[in-house]
């Protein structure tokens, strides 16, 4: 049998949202600033409604290098509530150290063990409500806490949708997931897809990450009440540094497995249902 992946995220922004499939659209200008040891895109283009990498947070990025020891991007704020703008991921370094310290005024001494850490970078994730042209701005401190220097990023934001003719109505809580857009405070809510004819929907599967940051799905039943995750934090360990991750939206996965009575070709559709995370 042949086999169709399609891969298409209807973005559902706190429990629903606008179709779209529009990728990035990145111009931006690399600015490197060697006295501060701070480099970064200074500009954005991301399209509203529209979140298509969840493990780094939402509609479009900046990555942020810091090249000196003890440097950490804080204090991340936007100029408008309608672009929500998080630090949503940054890799830590963390090293240890013993030293043996002689006191000359007892004539003893002793090992101490010291812990340092440092952040060799840092992801500002970006979410749009409405289209328009914003800034970000963030803060550099060093590993006393204080404030090196602040810097801005311009981003411009667009409107953009598609529609799948296949799926001719998925519903949350009630209402098609456009109408939920940008946000919702629902947590829970009957799932109700309906198909184009021709088609037969074979299974509906819920997916929420683990503790490790994987996605795992288990199936659900159509015309039923499902919940949302709302919080997605996680830690993962390699030999080298721990990555730690906050995301910006808590996703839930929404896989719909989906046959074409005809011609018997599968089909896979990806939805997010998401749930903002201001902590």
């Amino acid at each position: 049998m042949k086999q169709k992946l399609i891969q298409l995220i209807a973005t559902a922004c706190l429990a629903a949202g606008i179709l779209c499939l529009a990728q990035t659209d990145v111009k931006a200008e690399y600015i490197q600033d060697t006295e501060n040891g701070v480099s970064y895109d200074n500009e954005e283009t991301i399209s509203v409604g529209y979140a298509y990498d969840y493990s780094n947070g939402a509609g479009g990025y900046t990555y942020v290098s810091l090249s000196k020891d003890g440097d950490r991007v804080t204090n991340v704020r936007s100029s408008s509530s309608n672009l929500i703008a998080k630090k949503t991921s940054e890799q830590i370094y963390t090293s240890t150290s013993t030293d043996y310290e002689y006191d000359e005024e007892t004539y003893s001494g002793k090992y101490v063990t010291k812990t340092t850490t440092s952040y060799d970078y840092a992801y500002i994730s970006f979410f749009a409500k409405k289209a328009g042209k914003y800034k970000v701005t963030f803060d550099v401190i060093d590993a006393s806490g204080k404030v090196k220097c602040t810097k801005t990023i311009s981003v411009k934001t667009y409107r953009t949708t598609y529609t799948k003719p296949i799926v001719k109505s998925i519903k949350y809580a009630g209402k098609e997931f456009y109408e939920h857009y940008p946000f919702t405070t629902k947590k829970q809510g009957k799932l109700s897809v309906k198909l184009a004819k021709g088609y037969k929907l074979v299974s509906i599967e819920r997916g929420t990450y683990n503790a490790n940051g994987e996605m795992v799905y288990k199936k659900i039943k159509n015309n039923k009440t499902l919940k949302l995750a709302t919080s997605t934090k996680y830690k993962k360990s390699y030999s080298y540094a721990d990555h730690s991750v906050d995301e910006l939206f808590p996703a839930t996965s929404i896989r719909l497995n989906i046959i074409n009575n005809k011609t018997k070709e599968e089909f896979t559709y990806y939805y997010e249902l998401c749930t903002m995370n201001k902590k």
